[in-house]
């Protein structure tokens, strides 16, 4: 298969799956040209222009469309992905295994040992990777200088020759490599940080959100420093598999070496920059070294550099040397090799420290220091041990004692003394809680042909054996002594900053883009279908289809209907009416009367305007079913399309226009023979001898015209009813295409969504390993699928990934629903389902804290996820509300809004009514008005009075006893029920509240207003007022109940007492307060007795009430009005 040429990017020479475009135009795979740009370089790799900016703006476009391409080429996109798969476990072999022989070493280009590709031998003779190898040629032309050998360094052309013959071995062996290959193993005896690789293997099918995840990461610095020749840089080299540390006999270290690993999907030789620490900025360009001869190259450079720069100096103060790599198979980390602390010499003594302590001060509380030491140097020599207590670096230092295998055997002792965590000897430096770990400092010669990686292990192996022979068997056991010990402590310090900080941002990126893959899925048109749908799965497909056909072809119902009517019907009305008008208007002769209507019989059947309707109808139909609209995509279902054509062809509107004719011929000549006709009639008029005889035509016309469109309308056939259009065309395409379980149309999709599904899988797979991950850092040896989800919901952050409902809705693979088949898909669904709002919302409701051991969330932040997940739980609403609102996916939501949510969820809810700043009473009338069953609701209006629920008036004795057939059991009902029948004094319940304040129940009551804020927050009446926040106060305020409730008798009593006064801006009188109170309760006497005192005191006023009774009525009417609005 050729693939177009502006598919494949001109750096890495495949296919791109990130293209991404620079400031010059160029698509290139993401992780090669930010790579480029991360080496230092601003220019364009394939012109050598300088860019105006290094911003990579994504290709969308171009990137669907090498998807379209793959998806319809699956056989090589499905070939290229199992290549690509094989060769990262091949890798992974001869890294991890270097002892066998798994590959052969021909197979590996000498500048990266890695696989190579696409082998081409150079004009150097030596056979490298294609694209390493124009990447090192890059890196020349933008140094400047001339191109050279990567490995001798010679000068060379740039002509190239390819390795076809073996090209051809290398992908043998790839084809061949599967089940049957070695298994890959998790750890190697060397003890590198390769062994942390497994932490991001995860990710290794999801190649763009490793870029992503891991370039946006902070990795820890692994910061090493000691005295002069200890053998740092002997340690780092076997830590990182890299030969970049030089490790020379003389003072090797002679400026801080910084070496930055990226883990990608791809390997490149390694860049090296001298940095200037004055300046922070690169010196010169960056340049490409070999990892065959990086030792010579770095020592060289430093030598240049410390006559260029640093003249007489032993050590440089100013300059320091960048390495970046790139690698395949080593985690993300930052190794700081730093210059031994001199002790010959006082000066270089403190250069060299103050070296140590601008590291130290620089530190990141991630940051993982070794201590180097030698085991033949007494620790009272230490003198890099100041500088730990000093700077307070006790807990996060692993000391290394170098060179073991140098011990004489009666110094064994002392060694184990040193690496037991329990010996405390006078001189000790103790390093909590990590100790310290022995190490052999035997170095090997490199064979030829021998990988670094296999030299790193045979110096593993010769460590071990050195130890066993000195009996320290124990110490290697309990991870004390060798490589492996050291970086098993190393290790336990970088999982805790991985599992703290990339873990968490991953997570949430990949359940972003599930969310996006989600969408794809959407986009590409639901339900799917396989072509072997059954069961759940194919019924719904059916449905879905059935639904889609008939909501694009409803309106050729219509259609049917209205091109009958304008084409057909309409005009042959107007013809008939003319026409028959026109005829009307003459006389005949009674002599040629017979032929005159034969004739214009004739004539008017000759040209009646009949007119098919089925091409118009069948063009707008098939209009219809060429949009792409809608969930369903029905042009995903070319063969469903073909087959509802081929039904709407054979049930197109059909008009017999030759039978109609015929039929209203033979009807209009029955109408225009008078003898049999009853629609028409002659009329003649007087004629005598001398004229000729004559008649005129009388017409019944609504009755010709109405039986000419009938004749029509029976011979029109079409599809006028709903039912007839989805039993004729849709069923029967439904049938024809999906209901056959051995023959099924495969959407055209297929691939696609095979492609996306699959992403899905890999997806799933890397968010459950880091949750496993997680949790196992959590020292819980044994998960549930539960306990997993609760610590997935856990680290999930609403802000960076959205659950969106297509989440929810999304159809998985499974041919029998719409599940998952893959038990991580079903797990991730399942444990982001609504299910786990609850957790949210307890722990909320709990005050909020550390959730599942992962992470402290504040109680709005509680409310938030729950409602995140379910966005019907009204408790999370009005909690939500009370703590301020916020954003509930993407959108924001200000306190009362929230309130709002939450009566859409539950009308009735009492609580959120009161929060949207409602009166008391209105909330609990309006929770009763739904639900009179609510026993607390009850309760809380009879606290304020009672008043009028669904037309009826209810006292505050008939509240209380509504609550108790509802909850027999609500004690404060009961008690509050009690205290108004029994309670002496007047005037009633607001009386006997004080009089009975030091009651218990009421105590309660008073205390739990309090605590909810359900009552004492806006009080609106003097008796709940007396009961929850003024038992001790025996003055009311009657003004203040007369505005909120103007039916309160006894108010209009106590107003009247005060000599009344203006309420919402109405007057009222004394003695209109007492007729009112009458008004309201005809039974109250205090009312009655204190009208007719007023009236005795003051005939007049009482005469002037009386002419004034109209107006009292009014005001009082309108008052009513205003509080049944509120209410």
């Amino acid at each position: 298969m050729e693939v177009p040429r502006d598919m494949i990017c001109p750096l890495s020479r495949e296919i791109m799956i990130d293209p991404v475009c620079t400031a010059s135009g160029h698509n290139y795979e993401r992780e090669w040209i930010q790579g480029w740009f991360d080496t230092g370089h601003s220019t364009n790799p394939l012109t050598g222009e300088v860019l105006t900016n290094t911003t990579l703006t994504p290709s969308i476009a171009f990137r669907n469309a090498i998807r379209d391409f793959l998806d319809s080429n699956a056989v090589l996109a499905n070939e290229m992905k199992g290549l690509q798969k094989k060769l990262r476990q091949a890798q992974s072999m001869v890294q991890s295994n270097p002892g066998t022989r798994v590959v052969d070493i021909r197979f590996l280009d000498k500048t990266t040992w890695c696989i190579m590709k696409k082998p081409v031998r150079a004009a150097d003779g030596n056979v490298y990777d294609q694209a390493p190898l124009e990447m090192h040629f890059r890196n020349c032309r933008a140094a400047g200088g001339q191109i050279t050998s990567p490995i001798s360094g010679a000068p060379m052309g740039e002509e190239c020759e390819a390795e076809t013959a073996l090209g051809k071995e290398i992908a043998s062996f790839l084809q061949n490599w599967g089940e049957a290959s070695s298994p890959i193993p998790e750890a190697g005896l060397h003890g590198s940080v390769q062994d942390l690789s497994k932490m991001f293997s995860a990710l290794d099918d999801l190649e763009d959100l490793m870029v992503d995840t891991l370039g946006s990461w902070s990795a820890p610095r692994l910061v090493v420093f000691g005295g002069e020749s200890v053998g740092k840089s002997t340690l780092l080299q076997r830590l990182c598999l890299l030969p970049l540390f030089p490790t020379h006999r003389s003072r090797c270290t002679r400026m801080p070496m910084k070496v930055t690993i990226r883990r990608a999907t791809v390997q490149c030789a390694p860049t090296l920059v001298v940095w200037d620490v004055s300046k922070k900025q690169p010196v010169g360009e960056p340049r490409s070294i070999s990892l065959t001869k990086s030792e010579v190259e770095i020592r060289r450079q430093v030598e240049d550099i410390m006559l260029e720069h640093c003249s007489g100096q032993e050590v440089s103060m100013d300059f320091e040397l960048h390495i970046k790599v790139t690698s395949t198979s080593l985690p993300p980390m930052n190794f700081i090799d730093l210059p031994g602390i001199i002790s010959t010499s006082e000066q270089l003594t403190e250069q060299t420290s103050k070296l140590v302590i601008r590291q130290i001060t620089n530190e990141g509380d991630s940051d993982i220091f070794l201590w180097v030491v030698q085991a033949t140097v007494r620790p009272a020599n230490w003198t890099a041990s100041r500088l730990i207590s000093e700077n307070g670096l006790l807990d996060r230092t692993i000391g290394v004692i170098t060179r073991c295998d140098r011990l004489e055997m009666h110094e064994v002792d002392d060694l184990r003394n040193w690496l037991d965590p329990s010996f405390a000897g006078d001189d000790r430096l103790q390093l909590q809680p990590h100790g310290f770990v022995g190490i052999a400092s035997k170095v090997f010669p490199q064979k030829d042909n021998e990988s670094f990686h296999s030299l790193m292990h045979r110096q593993a192996v010769a460590e071990v054996q050195s130890f066993n022979e000195i009996g320290m068997q124990d110490e290697i056991s309990e991870d004390r002594a060798s490589i492996k010990a050291l970086m098993s402590k190393v290790s336990s310090v970088y999982a805790k900053h991985v599992i703290t900080t990339w873990l968490p941002g991953t997570v949430n990126r990949l359940l972003a883009a599930w969310t996006l893959c989600c969408e794809e899925l959407k986009a590409l048109g639901l339900p799917r279908c396989s072509g072997a749908l059954h069961g759940d799965a194919l019924a719904q497909l059916m449905e879905a289809a059935d639904e889609e056909a008939t909501r694009r072809l409803k309106p050729l119902v219509g259609l049917a209907k209205q091109l009958f009517l304008t084409s057909s019907l309409q005009p042959l009305r107007a013809y008939l009416e003319k026409e028959l008008e026109t005829i009307s208007k003459s006389e005949l002769e009674l002599v040629l009367s017979k032929t005159l209507l034969d004739d214009s019989c004739s004539d008017l059947c000759l040209n009646l305007p009949i007119k098919e309707v089925h091409e118009a109808w069948l063009e707008q139909a098939f209009a219809l079913l060429a949009e792409d609209e809608g969930s369903f995509r029905l042009q995903r279902f070319p063969e469903f399309v073909k087959k509802l054509k081929s039904h709407l062809e054979s049930n197109v509107p059909k008009l017999a226009k030759e039978a109609v004719a015929q039929d209203i011929k033979k009807y209009l000549k029955r109408v225009f023979d008078p003898t049999v006709s009853v629609d028409m009639s002659m009329v003649c008029g007087k004629f005598d001898e001398c004229d000729d005889a004559k008649a005129t035509i009388r017409f019944k016309v609504d009755r010709i015209v109405g039986t000419c469109l009938y004749l029509l309308s029976c011979k029109y056939e079409a599809l006028t009813t709903e039912k007839a259009l989805n039993h004729l065309v849709v069923e029967k395409a439904i049938a024809e295409v999906f209901a056959r379980t051995w023959f099924q149309e495969q959407e055209t999709c297929h691939e696609s969504r095979k492609r996306v599904l699959s992403r899905m899988c890999n997806i799933a797979k890397a968010i459950r390993r880091l949750v496993q991950m997680r949790c196992e850092s959590l020292s819980q040896s044994e998960t549930t699928d539960a306990d997993l989800g609760k610590v997935l919901v856990a680290l999930w952050e609403p802000s960076v990934s959205s659950w969106q409902e297509v989440a929810r809705q999304v159809h998985g693979d499974s041919p029998t629903d719409n599940t998952f088949v893959d038990i991580a898909c079903k797990w991730l669904v399942s444990s982001m389902s609504s299910s786990n709002a609850d957790a949210f919302e307890m722990h909320g409701k709990a005050g909020g804290g550390e959730l599942a051991g992962v992470r402290s969330l504040t109680q709005k932040e509680c409310f938030a996820r729950a409602l995140e997940l379910d966005p019907s739980r009204f408790d999370s609403w009005v909690f939500f509300g009370n703590l301020g609102g916020g954003v509930i996916s993407g959108c924001a939501f200000s306190t009362p809004e929230c309130y709002s949510k939450a009566l859409d969820c539950k009308p009735a809810n009492e609580d959120a009514r009161v929060l949207l700043q409602q009166t008391q009473k209105e909330c609990f009338a309006w929770a009763l008005e739904l639900d009179k069953s609510r026993s607390i609701s009850w309760v809380c209006f009879g606290y304020l009075g009672g008043g009028v629920i669904s037309g009826r008036a209810y006292s505050t004795p008939e509240c209380y006893s509504m609550a108790l057939p509802h909850n027999p059991a609500n004690h404060e009902a009961q008690a509050i029920l009690n205290l108004v029948t029994y309670a002496p004094g007047s005037p009633g319940l607001a009386a006997a509240a004080a009089a009975a304040a030091q009651r218990e129940h009421v105590n309660i009551l008073m205390e739990q207003a309090a605590g909810t804020a359900k009552l004492a927050l806006m009080i609106a009446n003097e008796d709940a007022r007396v009961l929850l926040q003024q038992s001790r106060a025996p003055e009311l305020d009657p003004k203040r109940a007369l505005e909120l409730d103007p039916s309160r008798s006894d108010s209009w009593v106590s107003f009247g007492n005060l000599g009344g006064g203006v309420i919402n801006g109405m007057p009222f009188s004394q003695l209109a307060c007492y007729s009112n109170a009458l008004e309201f309760r005809p039974g109250n006497e205090l009312a009655r007795l204190r009208l007719v005192q007023v009236a005795a005191a003051s005939p007049a006023a009482a005469a002037a009430a009386a002419a004034a009774e109209t107006t009292r009525k009014y005001y009082l009417n309108h008052l009513l009005q205003q509080a049944g609005q509120r209410r």
